[in-house]
């Protein structure tokens, strides 16, 4: 039997690790976002929209400028 390693976990003999746990909430907020405008919208081309801006946010690394060149081309 392989024992888990511990280095990475807050407290000693847990399996949480706060990398895991982020991206999962991370996931999780962005499913949310694509559900509800799935239900409150019928224009898949809206939905798209929304989707690639929270992936683009998603995938946006923290401190960095927002007004990056071809940004807006790509979402339209």
């Amino acid at each position: 039997m392989v024992k888990p390693s511990f280095q990475n976990s807050p407290v000693e003999g847990k399996f949480v690790y706060f990398s895991d746990l982020s991206c999962y909430f991370q996931l999780l907020i962005k499913r949310i976002f694509i559900y509800i405008t799935r239900y409150f919208t019928t224009s898949q081309a809206e939905i798209k929209v929304i989707s690639s801006l929270l992936s683009f946010i998603h995938n946006k690394k923290p401190g960095s400028l927002s007004n990056e060149p071809g940004f807006f081309p790509t979402l339209l």
